[in-house]
This record gives structure tokens, sequence and C-alpha cells, in this order.
């Protein structure tokens, strides 16, 4: 009586792939709900007040309706420039008072003019800007008469002016030097914005900001996804099987073939949700992914060459999963051999009574020979014949 038909391989992987969905769709709903949460917490409002409140400081962005908005309209390069002056010379050195930026810096780091007077490494040089180490060809130091006015913010080269007027072009080209309008193209503009995202003040709010966005709301709602479809659902089907599992018509049982105990289920998926959660937290997404899709891959490779088709987690929980459909199986060997032993009984019963009524047979069959055939009362069938 007792038959166990280990899944198909591929009946096991619809289930995993259905459950896998399920399980996907739950957690971006959790996850959804979980960053609300984070965000609109008197925390996260504060952290996203204090980013806010910094990028309109810095003079980068311009607040529209609660949002940081940057500068896209100015056609006069000097505009700009008063932005950027004010960003490097004033907000910058406020916020963080190791930063001692002055004019000549300005004009070195982002204009791109020669560092006359040394101060700067190869390295410093590396700079903020397109410009290069040998001069800008937009800009040179202002100057009285003979004198150069490193202190004084660098005026266009003198190419660009015609009749002491700066031409059109040059203001376009000294306007896209600023600001190009197209983030992928490195302009002035660009590289402070650049710049603003990876101080360490603003990183300080930012980091934390980012964390209640995105990663802590996935160590929330993926193992609560999981824990979900992969550990509660099998407790609550019977023979431990999950949505997927039940949809196709799989079950789970022990090594013995008999009934699994709900702490196999547990120690099935429990230790698997763990480990996931575990490298959520202290790994970035990305090699947690990479990490936990190399495992889940050995432990399916495992289970379509292993003799019982066994992978990882049935060695650790002491399960199989079979066929519900063609597998007969008991919650124990006691059930089972009392399940025999009730059906030999049966088996004998029907027997006797197989025999019994064989007998009966039997014995009407001898009367009928032994009775003549003019006293033997006719039957529908005899009258027929004598008809013929």
């Amino acid at each position: 009586m007792h038959k166990i038909v280990n899944a198909k391989p591929w009946r096991r992987t619809l289930a995993a792939v259905i459950d896998f969905l399920i399980a996907a769709f739950l957690g971006l709903g959790i996850f959804a709900l979980t960053q609300t949460i984070f965000l609109k917490s008197p925390k996260g409002k504060q952290l996203e007040s204090a980013l806010i409140h910094l990028q309109v400081e810095s003079g980068l962005y311009y607040e529209v309706d609660g949002t940081p908005t940057p500068y896209e309209e100015f056609n006069d390069y000097k505009r700009y420039e008063e932005i950027m002056t004010n960003y490097y010379l004033v907000f910058l050195p406020a916020q963080d008072d190791t930063i001692a930026y002055d004019m000549y810096w300005y004009n070195v780091h982002i204009l791109g003019l020669n560092d006359d007077r040394n101060l700067y490494s190869q390295e410093d040089l590396g700079a903020i800007q397109l410009p290069s180490k040998t001069g800008s060809t937009f800009w040179r130091y202002a100057t009285e008469g003979e004198e150069v006015l490193y202190d004084q913010i660098g005026v266009p080269v003198d190419s660009f002016y015609e009749d002491g007027v700066l031409t059109q072009q040059a203001k376009v080209t000294l306007r896209t030097f600023y600001c190009s309008g197209d983030d992928s193209i490195r302009s002035v503009y660009y590289n402070a914005i650049q710049n603003l995202f990876y101080q360490p003040f603003f990183l300080e709010y930012y980091n934390v900001y980012t964390a209640y966005s995105l990663p802590y709301p996935l160590m929330v709602a993926a193992p609560l996804a999981a824990l979900l479809i992969f550990l509660m659902s099998p407790l609550i089907f019977k023979n431990g099987a999950s949505i997927g599992k039940k949809i196709m018509h799989c079950c789970l049982v022990n090594r013995e073939g008999f009934t699994i105990k709900r702490a196999q289920v547990v120690l099935r998926t429990l230790p698997q949700i763990l480990v996931g959660a575990v490298l959520l937290f202290f790994l970035p997404l990305k090699w947690s992914v990479i990490i936990m899709s190399v495992l889940l891959f050995a432990s399916y490779v495992l289970s379509i060459f292993e003799l019982k088709k066994r992978s990882v987690h049935d060695f650790i929980a002491g399960t199989m999963v079979i066929d519900e459909e063609e597998s007969v199986f008991f919650d124990s060997l006691a059930d089972q051999e009392a399940a025999e032993k009730a059906y030999e009984e049966r088996m004998i019963i029907a027997d006797q009574i197989r025999q019994e009524g064989q007998e009966i047979i039997d014995r009407e069959m001898r009367e009928k020979a032994e009775i003549p055939d003019d006293k033997r009362e006719k039957t529908p069938e005899d009258s027929s014949s004598d008809d013929n």
C-alpha cells in the first residue's frame, strides 16, 4: 500500500516559480506600504526637509512646491557665475570649516587658469571642471595695467570681444561652459550639483534618507513576504505544501516517506529566510541577490541529480517533495502497519464472502442438474425454447 513517487523536476520548478511570483507581488505591496511608513514618519520628514533646505540654501536649486529644482533658464553666463561663486566661496565654507576656498582657488579649479602661485599639487589640479592644467582657452586672469589680479574672478579671453563687447557666440560659449543644459556634458553647474551630493554634511542626511526609501523597507518586505508564502502557507496547507506546490499537486514527506511534522516545515524554510535577511542587512543589495541566486541555483541542481530529488533544505529538514496524486503515505509506521493489517483483514473477509458466494452458486448448479426435465419448473427461457 505504501507508495512514494518523487515529484517530477518540472512540477517542482513550476511550483517554485509560482511561489516566487506570488511572493514578489506580495513583497512589492509590503515594500510600498513600508516605504510610505518610513518616509512619512517624523524622522523621514525631518531628513527630507533637511535635504531640501541644503539644496535650496546652496543656491544651486530653487524650490517649486516643495521640490528642489535646478536652474536652466538663464542665458547670461554672469548669473551662473554668481551662483557658482556663492556655492564654492560662501556656502561650502559656511557648512564645513575645513573648506577655505577663495577667488584664486576658483580661478584655478573652476575656470582652469594656471596655478601661477604653485599652491596646489597635480592631484588637486585634477579639478572639478573640464579645463586644462596649462590654462583655459575661455578665461584669463583680470589685470590692472601690468598687475595680475589673482584675487579677482577671471575674465573672458580677449578673442571673445569685438570692439570691446562680447560677441553673441562668446556669450553662448561662456553660458555653455557654466551650464550646458545637458547633464551628460560636464559643465560647471553640473559638476557643482555632483559636488554637493558628495559633501559629507549632505551625505549625512542623504544616506539615511536613502536607507529609509530602499534598504530599510526592503529588509522588512522581502523576509515578511518570504515568511508568508514559503513558511506560513506550508504550515496552513496539508502536508507542508506551499501555494505553488498545492497548484502543482506536490507535497512533503519525511525521509521515510511519512507525514512531516510542523517543526520540519519550519526547519526546511526558516534558515533560508534568515540567511537572505542577514545578507540584505550586511551586504549591498546587488551582492545579496547574487549570493542568494547562486545558493538557490546550486540547491536546484542538486535536486535534479540527487537520487530522491532532494535539495539542500530537504537534507537539512529531512524531507522529500513527492507527487501527491500518485503517492500513498501515512502519518507513521504504526499507522501504515495498522492500515495494512486492516486492509488484509478486509481482503480476508472479502475472500470469504467470495468463496461463500461461489459455494452457493455451485450448490444451485448441482441441485438444478439433479432435477428431471419433466419435473423442472419451466423458466421464461424454457418456454421460449418450446415455442421455437
